[in-house]
């Protein structure tokens, strides 16, 4: 997997609001690709935070705060929910 992340300009980290682990593993994920750029900070690397499934609201696991907070903590340029399914903010997900 390594080699995906050395060449990357920018990242869409993304996880289910469905699904609590898929979001607690976000951290995991940004540490191994600032590990595999050789990066301490993601201060000039571009990420986004993504919460997909937002349109299944009865079986949210994970609060629209919660997505906020963490965005901010991992230094993310912007957090977004999205819903592939109704294509709620997927556009702005790549602006």
């Amino acid at each position: 997997r390594d080699t995906y992340y050395r060449t990357g300009k920018g990242f869409i980290l993304v996880y289910s609001v469905t699904n609590r682990k898929s979001f607690e593993d976000i951290s995991l994920f940004r540490e191994e690709i600032l590990r595999s750029l050789d990066l301490e900070t993601a201060d000039k690397l571009p990420m986004v935070l993504v919460g997909n499934k937002c349109d299944l609201e009865l079986e949210r696991q994970v609060t629209t705060n919660e997505g906020t907070d963490l965005a901010k903590v991992l230094g993310c340029g912007k957090f977004l929910e999205v819903s592939a399914k109704n294509r709620t903010n997927i556009d702005q997900v790549f602006e």
